[in-house]
């Protein structure tokens, strides 16, 4: 498979560091540090305490130059717009939290209701080069009015989103619950465009719906969200470490991100899936991940995600797949995963020369299948045991595929090939 080095890395600048000093200690280009970096350092200034994404080496920006554009002004500022029920937070390279917002003109629509409990009366907007910092010493509890009436968000627009032990879910007063309602919309996240979401530690559930064809935003749930005009000209990424996403339309979406880490999470009785990486969601490490009782798969990486590694997750009892790569989602490694009670363990449509080794897959429907002209993949040293149907399924024009060192035991069949061009690639 081939591979580029796309993965992102989170660095917090030392004092008076520069872009060039910065650049040289990671050894990447100083132009595409500040371009992947540019909504939140006007004038290339880097502010005391501001988080800066490091982008991979194979990383390549082209950004106009109104996405790099100077600034007059980075005073942070804090208006209440009453059409669309919003607090909308400017001021590039600053830092806000939630008692900040409160305190310089939010104080009507977010509330410390219990202490570390906070409750959203309005939508939060960060708007570009802003970040937000939600963190457990402040709150460990935030709530988003949600009900049958309106629903508030938590937005970015080129702006940062740091959660660090914090639950964040829908609330409904009138019920005191969480809005269980999806029909009439609920609360969500989203980070867009030029920004970053970090999450650690934290809770993020009961929140999502889905979307129509009216909507510009991504209502899924929790989900980092580029624009289709924007792909290669800014950086979308984050890191997502020990959190649980429970109960949301979608357990986490991304679209358009690039180089992000999901490690040690769970994700589980999400309404379809677990993990969603959408079109050209690329360089993701996918790693010790617990993914089980999801309405679709548990992990989905699907239209054009390449360069991706899925390692040491254990997706079970998904009602689809436990993995899927679909769509021209290509150059992408699934290895050492543990994958059970699925439909398929590992399925793929339309996604080739991607690896699939060292996986224990089973008592599924299948273990491995692949359909849709999925050609030139590497089925090797996987243990495949209790497929209901099929151990190994090649289908619908999935051609030159190889089948190596594998073991596969109690299936009702092993392998079976409905296609051109496989069966000389079944190797011992």
């Amino acid at each position: 498979t081939a591979e580029k080095q796309l993965r992102t890395y989170r660095y917090q600048p030392k004092t008076n560091e520069t872009f060039k000093d910065i650049a040289n200690k990671f050894g990447v280009d100083e132009d595409q540090l500040f371009y992947a970096n540019s909504a939140k350092t006007p004038n290339r200034n880097i502010a005391q305490g501001l988080i800066l994404t490091i982008p991979g080496k194979d990383t390549e920006l082209r950004p106009e130059e109104r996405f790099v554009r100077p600034t007059s002004s980075n005073l942070s500022t804090i208006r209440y717009d009453e059409k669309t029920n919003t607090l909308l937070v400017r001021g590039r390279g600053r830092k806000v939290t939630l008692k900040d917002i409160r305190d310089n003109g939010g104080g009507e629509y977010l509330e410390e209701v219990a202490p570390k409990v906070w409750y959203a009366k309005a939508t939060i907007f960060l708007y570009y080069g802003v970040t937000l910092e939600l963190d457990k010493r402040e709150v460990e509890w935030f709530k988003l009015e949600s009900n049958k009436n309106r629903f508030v968000m938590l937005r970015s627009l080129s702006g940062d989103i740091i959660i660090n032990g914090v639950k964040i879910t829908s609330w409904d007063e009138d019920s005191n619950d969480y809005d269980k309602e999806l029909k009439d919309g609920r609360s969500f996240i989203m980070a867009k465009d030029n920004s970053r979401m970090d999450i650690y530690n934290s809770e993020l559930a009961y929140l999502g719906y889905a979307t129509s064809p009216d909507l510009a935003v991504s209502p899924y749930g929790v989900s980092w969200k580029l624009a289709k005009d924007k792909l290669k000209k800014v950086l979308l990424t984050g890191e997502v470490i020990n959190n649980k996403f429970h109960h949301n339309y979608f357990g986490a979406f991304t679209f358009g991100a690039t180089g992000m880490t999901w490690r040690g999470n769970e994700f589980y009785e999400n309404i379809v899936y677990g993990l969603d990486p959408h079109d050209d969601s690329n360089g993701f490490l996918v790693e010790n991940n617990t993914l089980y009782g999801n309405g679709s798969h548990g992990i989905i990486f699907s239209k054009r995600c390449m360069y991706n590694t899925i390692r040491n997750n254990y997706s079970y009892n998904n009602k689809l797949h436990g993995i899927m790569l679909h769509e021209k989602s290509d150059f992408n490694i699934i290895e050492n995963n543990i994958l059970e009670g699925n439909t398929s363990g590992v399925a793929l449509f339309a996604s080739s020369n991607n690896i699939i080794r060292n996986n224990t897959i089973k008592n599924n429907r299948y273990g491995v299948r692949a359909n849709v002209s999925s050609n030139n993949n590497a089925i090797q040293n996987n243990y495949i045991s209790g497929s209901k149907l099929y151990g190994v399924y090649f289908y619908d024009k999935a051609n030159s595929n190889l089948i190596r060192e594998n073991t596969l035991e109690r299936n009702d069949v092993a392998i079976y090939v409905r296609s051109d061009a496989n069966m000389e690639s079944i190797q011992k």
